[in-house]
């Protein structure tokens, strides 16, 4: 699945888009802040490219060697508390043409005015295991726009 979605990343190069169409947003993710296990890094990261009115979505895990190409399902606002919604974003993970798992990501808007994606879960369809992660700002190096784990 990696190697199609890396076709489809560098069909989209070649047709006329330059770097600088491309814009990349990556943001780090570790689990076990809840439960006290050994935790897992992953970053997720977005590619838009403007000039096709794309956007190609990935998750990347710190101890794997490959991507995992996710697709978004739906959008919905949860509006709990009066000038405080809570965004939820789905998207499902594709492997080998499949959808193998649930990405849940919840934004919560803060009465400050900025948003944040502050945490989201991983459901696995065949075994139903859940991993619930938070976002580290911390471990994002701007330098080199990736996640780096101590």
């Amino acid at each position: 699945m990696i190697k199609k979605f890396i076709f489809v990343l560098l069909v989209s190069l070649s047709s006329g888009v330059s770097a600088s169409d491309i814009s990349t947003s990556v943001t780090c993710y570790t689990s076990g802040h809840y439960d006290g296990k050994k935790p897992i890094n992953m970053k997720h990261v977005t590619l838009n490219l403007e000039k096709d009115n794309a956007e190609l979505t990935y998750v990347k895990y710190e101890k794997s060697d490959s991507a995992i190409p996710i697709v978004f399902v739906k959008y919905e606002e949860i509006k709990r508390y009066p000038g405080s919604p809570i965004e939820t974003m789905i998207w499902n993970e594709m492997i080998d043409g499949k959808v193998n798992g649930i990405y849940t990501f919840f934004l919560k808007s803060r009465s400050d005015g900025f948003d944040d994606y502050s945490e989201f879960s991983y459901k696995n369809n065949e075994s139903g295991k859940r991993v619930y992660f938070s976002r580290i700002k911390k471990a994002y190096d701007e330098k080199t726009n990736d996640c780096i784990w101590k």
